[in-house]
């Protein structure tokens, strides 16, 4: 089991950016993305236009939000340099969004997917992510087997970073619905998700815990 980190309590600022992000999905999923303006948005967060734009330059950017999964640098080292199951390994490489977000990852997706420029914007995204990984993969090929043909080392790569993609994805379905196993009165911090998709891999995997 690992420690648990600390909760860490949001800021003016980010409670402000979270109540814009949450109006924007909300208006769009009833109006329409097209229907949808600023002013609009602004009102429904309780806040100036200003504040908006201190926030956002555009209302695409509130709707795609600005937090989106992001490499651990730490743990990214960790596995370059790691002998063990890969999937077991790279669990962590890459966090998800904040867990006590006031929407849920489903109604953004609805949104982003409703409008063929966002859906472009967060696929451009992805894209960006996946290849930063990619490139951690490659390190890590050529760390734990220096003796592979060149040739070899990138569809190795790819194979296991798409593995990888799958892998993350499902910690987010973890991370944003697995509160229903957490007693009453107890937060479920990022922690205990990594250690059940750490379990469910052991599982799958058929090996012993890392």
């Amino acid at each position: 089991m690992s420690e648990k980190s600390a909760p860490v309590a949001r800021s003016r600022g980010e409670r402000t950016a979270d109540a814009i992000e949450k109006a924007a999905l909300e208006l769009v999923a009833e109006h329409g993305y097209a229907d949808v303006t600023v002013a609009m948005i602004s009102e429904a967060a309780g806040i100036s236009q200003r504040t908006f734009f201190n926030h956002y330059p555009t209302k695409e950017d509130a709707l795609l939000g600005r937090h989106m999964p992001r490499i651990d640098q730490s743990a990214a080292r960790r596995f370059i340099v790691g002998t063990g199951p890969v999937l077991l390994d790279a669990v962590g490489i890459v966090t998800p969004p904040p867990m006590d977000l006031p929407f849920s990852l489903e109604q953004r997706m609805r949104v982003v997917t409703s409008h063929p420029d966002l859906l472009a914007a967060q696929m451009q995204r992805i894209f960006a992510l996946e290849e930063e990984l990619g490139e951690i993969i490659q390190l890590r090929v050529r760390n734990e087997h220096p003796d592979l043909p060149e040739e070899e080392v990138e569809p190795t790569a790819e194979m296991i970073t798409s593995l990888i993609a799958g892998m993350i994805r499902s910690l987010g379905h973890l991370a944003h619905h697995g509160a229903g196993s957490t007693p009453e009165g107890e937060e479920r911090s990022y922690d205990d998700v990594l250690d059940r998709a750490r379990e469910l891999l052991t599982t799958i995997l058929h090996v012993g815990p890392a």
